[in-house]
């Protein structure tokens, strides 16, 4: 949405209602979240994710991963 980032995110979190869009949207969100260094966003859009499409590679080192940087070491275990 050419840099304004406040219409990407009404735009990603429209698509997440949206049965058929609702994985583009959270990708968006995610994307998003990661570039604003927004690592507990960033969890809980993977955790979303990963409702939507279980067990996807990507999405559980991601999810790893913010575990580790947000300290959810229960979660991370």
């Amino acid at each position: 949405l050419q840099g304004n980032r406040v219409a990407a995110q009404r735009a990603f979190a429209a698509l997440v209602d949206d049965p058929e869009g609702a994985f583009f949207g959270v990708r968006g969100l995610i994307a998003d979240s990661l570039a604003q260094r927004d690592y507990v966003a960033a969890r809980e859009h993977l955790r979303t994710a990963d409702r939507l499409q279980r067990n996807r590679p990507w999405i559980m080192r991601s999810l790893f991963d913010m575990e580790v940087k947000t300290r959810d070491w229960i979660a991370a275990e």
